[in-house]
């Protein structure tokens, strides 16, 4: 289901897409489709192509803090970003990563600390 049919209004996800988009806009923003009741769709991926390394957002508030995880560097090595500039620039960090052909290994504070 695309982004823009999700009632994010007022979120701080909506102003971190807008961010990122504004940026980069080639991103792609998916919200993880739920698939049954108890499943948290407070979940994005950003990419810049279908199927290619991502970075992933969670909130089930759909705002900050967030915890961030990409290919690289997740699980216990997952960061939490806790306003909406740091949650930009390290979406964008890796993004840009990416497009450059490389990874990178984000710093931030670890979410399970």
């Amino acid at each position: 289901m695309p982004i823009e049919s999700r009632s994010i209004a007022g979120k701080d996800i909506e102003l971190v897409i807008r961010a990122i988009r504004s940026s980069m806009p080639i991103v792609i923003v998916r919200q993880y489709e739920v698939m049954k009741g108890s499943d948290d769709n407070g979940v994005w991926n950003f990419s810049l192509e279908a199927g290619g390394k991502n970075i992933q957002l969670e909130s089930s508030t759909y705002n900050c803090p967030f915890v961030i995880e990409t290919d690289e560097q997740c699980c216990k090595e997952a960061l939490k970003a806790n306003d909406v500039e740091e949650v930009v620039r390290l979406v964008l960090t890796y993004l840009r990563a990416v497009e450059g052909g490389s990874s990178v290994f984000l710093k931030g504070s670890l979410h399970w600390i």
